[in-house]
């Protein structure tokens, strides 16, 4: 909680003093999550009767935490280094600790700079000509991690569980850069994975009378064949072809990927599926 401060006006060199010891208050609280081992900082409660400290590990959460400190002059900096790990926290979720802790170093040796004589906008032209060189040379320092032993290593360095980094590291491995992890919970006190091999969108129906009546209506279709189109079908006629072919090749199921159905359309595909074995169902994709 701030404490109460009388208006005025403050200059230099008080101005960037405060600055340097907000900036410095914030990162110091997110700096111990710097690196990999995994240390935290306990913040007490603020609106919670709880004695006991919440105990955090991540740079982002811990930042968010903070909505102020006591002195106003200094709370401005540790505002304006609260918002930068946000930002960070929201794009990227990770390296909140990293950019905080370059972020001090860049203030303050641009403070440095400038009281000493330096041009302040020669200073920001300098740094935004240098931002590109800098984004280039990490690109060439980074590397993809391939094979289950790196994954594993990797998951280590993170849950720093010694049980869970193997397993993790061979999900991973085997489900590659595109696949789906999904995490349930178990009923034990052991860990178990299954594999399912194919294809994934989290979607609806583009009209649920084509669903199973019910009120948790899904519907199961077993290796089906799949027409898909950019178009918004609005002549249920254009569907004839389609069903007809379906129906010759004997399919198991049919799924048609459009932009949307008009409800003509959407009569013929329910008239269908009353009538046939094989099913069809309607998928609008995002994106």
């Amino acid at each position: 909680m701030k404490a109460t401060q009388k208006p005025g006006v403050v200059f230099q060199p008080q101005v960037y003093q405060a600055l340097q010891r907000g900036i410095r208050q914030m990162v110091d609280a997110v700096r111990p999550t710097l690196g990999p081992l995994g240390r935290g900082v306990a913040i007490d409660h603020l609106h919670n009767t709880n004695p006991l400290p919440e105990y955090i590990d991540d740079g982002g959460v811990i930042a968010r935490r903070i909505i102020g400190i006591r002195d106003r002059d200094e709370d401005v900096g540790a505002m304006l280094a609260r918002s930068m790990i946000l930002r960070q926290h929201e794009r990227v979720g990770d390296g909140t600790a990293t950019v905080a802790v370059l972020f001090e170093a860049i203030f303050s040796a641009g403070v440095r700079y400038v009281t000493a004589g330096g041009n302040a906008m020669q200073l920001r032209r300098a740094l935004e000509s240098l931002t590109p060189i800098l984004l280039e040379a990490l690109d060439e320092m980074t590397f993809r991690l391939e094979g289950q032993a790196a994954l594993t290593q990797m998951a280590l360095s993170l849950s720093h569980d010694p049980d869970i980094a193997p397993l993790l590291g061979e999900i991973f491995d085997l489900v590659g850069e595109f696949g789906r992890l999904e995490i349930r919970d178990g009923y034990g006190r052991f860990l178990h994975r299954d594999y399912v091999e194919g294809n994934t969108f989290e979607v609806n129906a583009l009209s649920d009378a084509l669903l199973p009546p019910g009120e948790n209506a899904t519907l199961r279709l077993e290796n089906p064949s799949f027409c898909v189109t950019d178009r918004h079908i609005e002549d249920h006629r254009d569907l004839f072809p389609l069903l007809k072919a379906a129906y010759d090749a004997q399919v198991d199921g049919l799924i048609i990927v459009a932009q949307g159905l008009s409800e003509k359309a959407v009569s013929l595909l329910v008239t269908h599926n009353n009538m046939n074995k094989f099913r069809v169902v309607a998928v609008r994709l995002l994106g």
